[in-house]
């Protein structure tokens, strides 16, 4: 297992929704987020259409309910790219969605048609090894830290 720790303080991660039909994936991500943050709540939705409900999902606070939504862009039933654009009608659970796929930025860019002054998700390539991949998600945490949820 990956253990990367994090050097500098990020945003506590209480409750992470996985969005991904990869069982190795799935698996991975819900294991690197457990060393970071133990007791975190982690649930896993294999295809677009289970996730749906969960992505709105409020707590009783009427806040988003999940801390960090990560969801891989080729899904059975649909595309993450096209989930993260639904999420832009609410911009408290956008900020916290990140998307996942086994591609490098510029080709992921140019396959869902992202121009340079378009909005871009937050994105976390899956290429490479899995020590390469957790410290993918360690940047992207640091990154995150100082910015609102």
């Amino acid at each position: 297992m990956v253990q990367l720790k994090l050097p500098v303080p990020c945003r506590i991660i209480r409750r992470l929704l996985v969005i991904e039909d990869d069982p190795y994936y799935q698996i991975l991500i819900a294991r690197y987020f457990q060393s970071l943050f133990p007791g975190i709540v982690i649930r896993i939705c294999s295809t677009h259409d289970e996730a749906r409900t969960e992505l709105f999902r409020m707590s009783g606070d009427g806040r988003p309910y999940f801390d960090l939504v990560i969801a891989d862009h080729f899904l059975p039933d649909g595309y993450g790219y096209d989930m993260w654009q639904t999420s832009q009608l609410d911009p408290e659970i956008s900020g916290r969605f990140v998307l996942i796929s086994g591609m490098t930025v510029d080709e992921f860019s140019t396959l869902c048609g992202i121009r340079p002054w378009d909005p871009m998700p937050r994105y976390v390539s899956k290429l490479g090894s899995p020590a390469q991949f957790a410290t993918r998600f360690r940047d992207l945490l640091q990154s995150m830290a100082s910015k609102p949820a």
